[in-house]
């Protein structure tokens, strides 16, 4: 069973695992507390959300962690944090601020300040402050400076993305109505055209005519609709250049970050200036 008992609870979880060949926590569970503290491994399609969440153990891939300070000795999850410490970092994923581990391998790291005792191979360090590496020892590593590294723009460009997504469904909505709207006006064209040239006496005759009085009809009703939808296309453009702007402001403001080592690499290791907005950019540096 789930126990969702508020990250303002007040409550405080403390897990272990019965022996060392048990997980303290098997799978598919949520935990939700102020305090978790768990003895022993973490299991598969586990999800914890607390102010504090410390593991002394390992977490499976396919489960999460979402704190504000989480500590973890083997992470091979999903981490979400604004402090990150781990002993062993192995094919996982961490999203915080401040980030300090021991040694990792094959994993994806997001964060303003990144410290890190020995890198082993396959990593990617995306930050906006400060990577600083004791000792590189391997290979395939990637050193991204990246403005949206902190949590605060991590989380300002998955809602900006969010709202551009919507943004593009609902003009693609706009613009398949408008086909249909234009297609309907230049089909009535003609049958506009002559009452237009006709004379009061003509025009009056033929708006007799059920198919002419149809035609005018769906012509008016279309122009109309047409001036609506051009309208709503405008506000889109304005929320789509608004958020671009924004996004755009954020890595524009982003002028002073490094990357430091005591020992030099030992082998081919990459850095890069990676930007997104207004267009995505590579400066790759060989190492």
């Amino acid at each position: 069973p789930n126990l969702l008992g508020g990250v303002e609870s007040g409550l405080a979880l403390e897990i272990q695992a019965k022996d060392e060949l048990s997980d303290a926590i098997d799978s598919n569970l949520i935990l939700e507390a102020s305090v978790i503290n768990i003895k022993g491994n973490v299991g598969k399609n586990v999800i914890l959300v607390a102010k504090e969440i410390t593991i002394e153990g390992q977490i499976h891939p396919e489960s999460y962690v979402y704190a504000n300070k989480a500590r973890i000795t083997n992470h091979k999850g999903v981490c979400y944090a604004k402090e990150f410490e781990c002993k062993y970092l192995e094919r996982a994923k961490v999203y915080a601020n401040s980030v300090k581990v021991e040694a990792s391998a094959g994993s994806v790291v997001y964060a303003k300040e990144i410290a890190l005792e020995k890198l082993k191979s396959d990593n990617k360090l995306y930050f906006s402050k400060q990577c600083w590496i004791d000792e590189v020892d391997g290979n395939g590593n990637r050193f991204i400076f990246y403005a949206f590294g902190g949590r605060e723009n991590q989380e300002e460009l998955k809602i900006a993305k969010q709202k551009l997504n919507a943004l593009g469904l609902k003009s693609k909505k706009i613009i398949a109505q408008h086909q249909s709207l234009n297609h309907l006006v230049k089909n009535h064209q003609a049958i506009m055209e002559k009452l237009k040239n006709a004379t009061e006496e003509i025009k009056r005759s033929l708006m007799q005519q059920e198919s002419v009085k149809d035609a005018y009809s769906e012509f008016m009703f279309a122009l109309k609709r047409l001036k609506i939808l051009k309208a709503q296309m405008l506000e889109l453009q304005k929320i789509n250049n608004e958020c671009y702007a924004k996004l755009i402001s954020i890595e524009n403001s982003f002028q002073h970050a490094s990357v430091m080592t005591k020992n030099p690499f030992k082998q081919e290791n990459i850095v890069i200036y990676h930007r997104n907005y207004p267009k995505v950019s590579n400066s790759t540096a060989m190492l």
